[in-house]
């Protein structure tokens, strides 16, 4: 009777050890896996993954597992007194794997090694921003099929972009190589079969030319951001307005700021009902803004910054009292000719130097930069 009863009792504990157990849970990853994980935690002097125990894979920070296997590593902010070569054939070994979040990782040498995730059938998100990475960004990365979110910004990069990443076949919907050193001519004809781009940010490559008006191309997508500040716009074509904009019906954040653009805001641009942050600053926008540009009351404009051009009068606005900082709490009589929602509203110094009887002076003109 005893012996039977210490049986059902050991029966009873290893049935709770099992239904409380990781490998239950289905939350251990395999032997190679953990080999793989401390292979890359030696590589990187112990920094990667510290204060795991080496064991069990899916107990490591940063490492997001479902049913034992490893979907994503997110490995971010290394010490800045070291530089990292990954052996990127490590992160191979986790199939499964979705996203690879290696930000700030001070990761060193060329992307060419990356090109290895091709393998990896279902990642979707690549962050290699804020890294060391220099030279070329190689067109074998277009093969990586199924990525949707691609980030390189803030690298060492230079040269142009790869056609082929932008392929009809590509899925990507939110591109980032802002602030790296690209250079050459690049035509957004090159993104013209990407239907599924999104977010796009090529901002801060001052040796960048870019060209979106030839070749004619016609856009399969449409953006909710685009940001092209401090590059060259449009040089051969006398660095006009980006005429495919105006195709752009879901776009809420444009950033055109320090590209030479010259000539007058579209005003369709500003009847954009979705566009919420507008920035023109430093480039040499001359004429008027009159009242037609700002009569859509239904726009969603919050932010909206001018300055540094060459923008002579704000005629035909029916403007009085003293602007304010805040639009939102002042005074202003005849506001209604800019959009509800207005929050900011930058013109800088250059701004008004005609202006219609009974409005504000110079000076006032100031408080809005």
């Amino acid at each position: 009777m005893m012996k039977t009863s210490l049986a059902f009792i050991v029966f009873l504990l290893w049935v709770v050890a099992i239904t409380f157990s990781p490998l239950a849970c289905g939350d251990v990853c395999s032997k190679e896996q953990t080999r793989a994980l401390l292979e890359i935690r030696n590589s990187t002097n112990g920094f990667a993954f510290a204060g795991w125990d080496g064991r069990d894979c899916c107990l490591a920070p940063g490492i997001w597992c479902a049913n034992g296997t490893v979907m994503r590593i997110d490995l971010v902010e290394a010490p800045s007194n070291i530089t990292w070569y990954p052996n990127v054939t490590l992160f191979i070994l986790f199939d499964d794997l979705e996203g690879l979040n290696l930000n700030n990782m001070q990761i060193g040498g060329g992307l060419e090694p990356f090109c290895q995730l091709k393998r990896l059938k279902r990642l979707s998100f690549l962050d290699l921003d804020y890294n060391r990475l220099d030279g070329i960004i190689p067109s074998c990365l277009g093969m990586i099929e199924n990525i949707e979110g691609f980030f390189l910004s803030n690298n060492r990069l230079y040269g142009n972009l790869p056609p082929s990443m932008f392929s009809k076949q590509s899925k990507i919907a939110d591109f980032d190589v802002s602030n790296n050193q690209l250079d050459g001519v690049l035509s957004f004809s090159t993104f013209a079969n990407a239907s599924r781009l999104r977010y796009l940010d090529l901002s801060n490559n001052t040796d960048l030319e870019i060209e979106t008006e030839s070749p004619s191309w016609v856009p399969t997508f449409q953006l909710n951001t685009l940001i092209l500040a401090n590059c060259i716009l449009n040089k051969k074509n006398g660095h006009v307005f980006p005429s495919f904009i105006s195709s752009q019906v879901y776009l809420n954040w444009l950033d055109l700021s320090h590209n030479q653009i010259v000539g007058s805001i579209p005003c369709q641009l500003l009847f954009n009902t979705s566009i919420r942050v507008l920035s023109m600053t430093s480039n040499k926008i001359d004429g008027s803004l009159s009242f037609g540009c700002f009569a859509n009351q239904t726009s969603s404009l919050r932010s909206f910054d001018i300055s540094d051009n060459n923008v002579t009068e704000l005629s035909n606005n029916k403007l009085s009292g003293t602007i304010q900082r805040s639009l939102t709490r002042n005074g202003i009589r005849g506001l209604e000719i800019f959009p509800h929602a207005l929050i900011t509203l930058h013109f800088g110094r250059r701004v008004l130097q005609t202006l219609p009887t009974r409005t504000i002076t110079q000076q006032t003109a100031g408080c809005m930069t």
